[in-house]
């Protein structure tokens, strides 16, 4: 392998990597243009490139030595769909815990939904339905206004269950979301058009 530097001027940071039988950087690090001279001295047969859009590295990805310059590789399909693929996944992962709204008090109040939240919701929804309850049988849940003022607020019966099938059904739709947007990605031909399949 040789070890490269590449300069990025916007940001004063070195890129060090090596390049391999490959053609591709491995092992892709950033220390401070301070700290490049300690390292170009220390490695033997190391090259400082400066390519003229070195931001480029900042993406994380592959890259390849073209020409003496150190440039983006282009990763093979398959590899792009999995990425996106996990990009998404996270997205839909992000949207199920990141709270609902539910008009089971009237007023559209926000509920949140962490896993802890839906934990609590499962258990709220099902005290309600558990025999011989009272007829003012009530259970606090947190949830905001439409001012955002959090608040342990009691739900009745009705309203817990309510509250409880709008988050199922919020869940419900992301996952059906994300389903779909997985579909486009594995029928997708080209680079472009699975990075062009976003949540």
């Amino acid at each position: 392998m040789s070890d490269y530097a590449a300069f990025a001027t916007a940001t004063g940071k070195i890129y060090l990597a090596s390049i391999g039988a490959d053609g591709l950087i491995h092992g892709v690090t950033t220390c401070m243009l301070a700290d490049v001279v300690a390292h170009l001295a220390a490695v033997p047969g190391t090259i400082a490139v400066m390519p003229d859009e070195i931001a480029r590295f900042s993406h994380g990805g592959a890259f390849a030595l073209v020409e003496g310059a150190v440039m983006p590789a282009r990763f093979p399909l398959a590899v792009v769909k999995a990425r996106q693929a996990a990009s998404l996944r996270a997205a839909c992962a992000a949207a199920i815990t990141g709270g609902y709204t539910s008009a089971a008090l009237a007023a559209p109040h926000t509920y949140p939904s962490t896993p802890i939240d839906q934990a609590n919701m499962i258990a709220s929804v099902t005290a309600s339905l558990l025999p011989g309850l009272a007829a003012d049988w009530s259970t606090p849940f947190w949830c905001a206004d439409p001012e955002g003022v959090w608040a342990f607020r009691p739900h009745t019966t009705a309203e817990i269950q309510q509250a409880g099938t709008d988050g199922k059904a919020a869940i419900v739709a992301a996952q059906t979301r994300l389903a779909l947007l997985l579909a486009q990605v594995t029928a997708a031909t080209t680079e472009d058009q699975v990075i062009a399949v976003t949540w």
